[in-house]
């Protein structure tokens, strides 16, 4: 069917007046529609026939297939946490496509049936190893000005054997509230570079470090609104760097602009003594240095651990309040 074919277009247009929005229907009614338009979405319902939506593809009749978004969003909404948590804007889009074209084929059935086929069908892809929405960390290079500036922090960080994985638990006193838990997964790489992944427990996200200095990350989440296709990937595309030595009582600045979201940061760090790791927790080796770091009004203090190359970060205060931080479980592979 031709006006088929152009649905991605429609479908990708009508996105932001129908995902997640309570309001949607009382605002498609509330528009100046002609008679025989608002009489038609005034009975249709999940249960209506396919037939309807094949005829407002046909007669390119935007009004009832807005509609029709909102109709497949009820079929699959009541009682399905998966559709909440899980579904965001990629897999809602194909959502309507997948319904629309089942409709086209089996006029007779109902909407909420293709609805339903459509959202099962999706949701096995979903959960199948490998699937994708938007880049990995690795497709997505570094600019070549942003590794330039951030070999100045590395030709300065101690130079010492690093672990192969570590994954540390910490857990967070907010005030006298205890926090969540945040597992971090880290993995010293060739190069200088740190991979991190900091699972969230709803969701996780993947950060490549240079010392303290995010060069890109990858947001994992999932759901209504979490960030889908290249918005998930956020690069450092401008890195200014004043280092000059590691030592105790020296201090080092970095200044990042990042793509998503579109902003400038300024970070200022102040290196102590190095203690030894194993104060800080006993499975730790070799050495690390506490730093107090202040960036855009917030203020925070950790260790910078040599085996890690990875900055734990243990304390932090904001205009929200005062956090700490403690090592819960620790598990190191050497």
């Amino acid at each position: 069917m031709a006006k088929l074919a152009s649905l991605g277009v429609l479908a990708a247009a009508a996105f932001a007046t129908t995902i997640g929005s309570t309001n949607a229907a009382d605002r498609l009614l509330m528009e100046s529609l002609d008679q025989s338009t608002q009489t038609l979405l005034a009975t249709m319902t999940p249960e209506s026939k396919c037939q309807i939506l094949v005829d407002a593809m046909r007669t390119d009749n935007e009004a009832v297939i807005r509609w029709g978004f909102v109709l497949i969003e009820m079929s699959v909404m009541s009682g399905s946490n998966i559709f909440r948590n899980e579904f965001g804007q990629t897999e809602v889009k194909e959502l309507y496509r997948r319904s629309f074209s089942g409709c086209a084929k089996h006029p007779g059935d109902t909407i909420s049936s293709q609805a339903h086929a459509s959202f099962q069908s999706i949701a096995e892809e979903i959960h199948k190893p490998g699937y994708r929405d938007g880049p990995e960390l690795d497709d997505v290079s570094i600019p070549v000005n942003v590794q330039t500036a951030a070999e100045k922090l590395r030709s300065i960080l101690p130079d010492a054997p690093v672990i192969s994985e570590a994954k540390i638990t910490m857990k967070t006193k907010d005030g006298s509230k205890l926090g969540g838990e945040t597992t971090f997964t880290i993995k010293p790489h060739k190069g200088g570079t740190t991979r991190v992944q900091e699972d969230y427990t709803n969701f996780t996200m993947d950060r490549e470090l240079m010392g303290l200095i995010q060069l890109k990350s990858r947001n994992n989440a999932r759901g209504y609104t979490a960030p889908s296709g290249d918005q998930r990937i956020t690069t450092t595309t401008a890195l200014m760097m004043d280092a000059s030595a590691w030592t105790a009582g020296a201090s080092f600045s970095f200044e990042t602009a990042t793509s998503v979201p579109i902003g400038t940061w300024k970070t200022t760090c102040k290196i102590g003594q190095e203690v030894d790791a194993s104060s800080i927790h006993p499975s730790l080796m070799g050495r690390a240095w506490p730093l107090e770091c202040e960036s855009s009004g917030l203020k925070n203090q950790g260790f910078y651990i040599e085996e890690l190359r990875y900055y734990l970060k243990m304390h932090s205060e904001s205009k929200y309040g005062i956090a700490d931080d403690h090592i819960e479980r620790l598990d190191i592979t050497r």
